[in-house]
């Protein structure tokens, strides 16, 4: 598995390993679980820092991108770029997408 970073709503496995509390299981936290199973307006409403509302907004146009949303996917990629640092992976993400939807 790829390394990858955890917020407070978004949390991966590396190693078969939970990094944020260690335990063991193949599909992330009970907290990642869980939000996958929301609408995206969930996500966007726990995120209570700038950091996690940049976040959630390239998270859930990413979500639209893939079931062909392209209208809603901009809008909410366009709020990743205006408000992520340009030093977060996501402002990248956003930006590529955004360029991409554009051709």
């Amino acid at each position: 598995m790829r390394p990858t970073q955890c917020s407070s709503f978004f949390c991966t496995v590396e190693g078969g390993r939970d990094r944020r509390d260690g335990a063991r299981g193949q599909r992330g936290s009970a907290e990642e679980q869980s939000v996958a199973r929301q609408p995206p307006d969930f996500a966007l409403a726990a995120a209570d820092q700038p950091v996690e509302r940049c976040q959630a907004a390239f998270y859930i146009g990413e979500w639209d991108l893939l079931r062909n949303n392209s209208g809603p996917a901009a809008a909410a990629l366009r709020a990743s770029s205006e408000n992520c640092p340009k030093t977060r992976p996501e402002y990248d993400g956003a930006i590529a997408e955004l360029k991409r939807l554009n051709r």
